[in-house]
């Protein structure tokens, strides 16, 4: 019984994005994000198929395919995220089997696709491959709108990981997938997660039903600016790239002096693809 109240008092809060999705029959929890990505990849994904991906990339997602042997493929982005020329001539080149984007306050270059963009994009989509959409950060630009909503007939996983606005001990993310292709999701979880921690999920449902994460997320909006600011003294003889209500702040390594040796670190982390 909590997690079905869990269900559906998660469903207004996904669906007021995603207007199509219903109860239960589109959502499903996973225990952590990572967990989440892992079995998107399990379920539709097979060893050596391609995924296109920003080149610097959610390390998450990186670990994930390399256990299930599937290859990530970076696509050159500009300060608007994912260029879609290049997109395009990625699924010509190499036929992938899905795209897994960030497309509001990038992990971590901080880029966001304007509207214009986003239609560009998913117009790519429509006719090529299937979209994972990692929406962590949607609801800290709130005019946003999801790729999700202007391809929908693409978006097999659409995942909005509720730890990064709430209390990460929640750990209650609810990936989204079509009815079509829910089935395999369903069937991957169980292999790889059991349930959350029992006192989480009515927590994380009080929470929801209470006005609790909007009072969260609110607070998180008015601290957001405040760190920037911090940050815009320590960086004032810096360039760097930043989204005012973002967590990250992206400085060009050529700026700090580091930029010979930022490949090597980034791909020692496991950060690009």
């Amino acid at each position: 019984m909590p997690n079905v109240r869990c269900t559906a008092a998660t469903t207004p809060f996904v669906g007021c994005r995603s207007p199509s999705v219903r109860v239960g029959s589109q959502i499903s929890k996973c225990v952590q994000y990572e967990g989440a990505l892992f079995n998107f990849l399990a379920a539709f994904t097979s060893p050596g198929n391609v995924v296109l991906t920003e080149p610097l990339t959610y390390p998450g997602i990186k670990a994930a395919a390399a256990y299930t042997g599937v290859r990530l493929v970076g696509v050159p982005i500009d300060e608007k995220g994912t260029i879609p020329d290049e997109l395009d001539s990625a699924c010509r080149q190499h036929a992938p089997r899905a795209v897994y984007l960030i497309p509001t306050i990038d992990n971590s270059t901080t880029a966001t696709m304007p509207l214009s963009r986003r239609k560009e994009v998913a117009e790519i989509l429509r006719h090529k491959v299937l979209l994972f959409e990692d929406d962590a950060y949607r609801k800290l630009e709130p005019n946003a709108v999801p790729l999700a909503s202007l391809v929908p007939e693409r978006t097999h996983f659409r995942c909005e990981p509720f730890q990064v606005h709430r209390a990460r001990a929640a750990g209650v993310p609810s990936p989204n997938a079509r009815p079509s292709v829910r089935r395999g999701l369903v069937s991957a979880l169980p292999a790889s997660v059991q349930m959350p921690a029992f006192p989480m999920v009515p927590l994380f449902t009080r929470w929801l039903q209470d006005g609790s994460t909007d009072a969260i997320i609110g607070a998180i909006l008015n601290e957001a600016p405040a760190r920037q600011r911090l940050a815009a003294d320590v960086l004032v003889q810096h360039a760097y790239s930043r989204h005012p209500n973002g967590h990250p702040i992206w400085v060009l390594c050529h700026a700090i002096g580091v930029r010979r040796n930022s490949r090597r670190m980034f791909k020692g982390n496991g950060w690009l693809s």
